[in-house]
């Protein structure tokens, strides 16, 4: 899912500023819609994942068996959809 490729990212070495930006923002412009998604701003659409750093360690090799492993991933505790709840952990 979404956390465990922002943990690969930041295990990569991206700083979290630019992985959060990969995540909200960065699409948001792709898809033409940076003048509504992206930012939390008033008057804006928002959906809201509150994420955590948690002590989760993974462990991952790809095909060329090259080796990532990280000890901290983020996890989703809760996701705001249209101002409503619809994840709790």
């Amino acid at each position: 899912g979404m956390t465990m490729c922002m943990s690969m990212a930041r295990e990569a070495g991206m700083c979290e500023e630019d992985i959060l930006k990969a995540v909200t923002s960065a699409p948001a412009k792709v898809l033409g819609k940076s003048n509504e998604w992206g930012y939390l701003q008033e008057g804006r659409c928002a959906d809201i994942a509150i994420l955590n750093e948690v002590y989760e360690p993974f462990y991952l090799r790809d095909s060329e068996n090259n080796i990532l492993e990280g000890k901290k991933s983020y996890r989703c505790s809760l996701t705001i959809c249209d101002g409503q709840v619809v994840y709790r952990d």
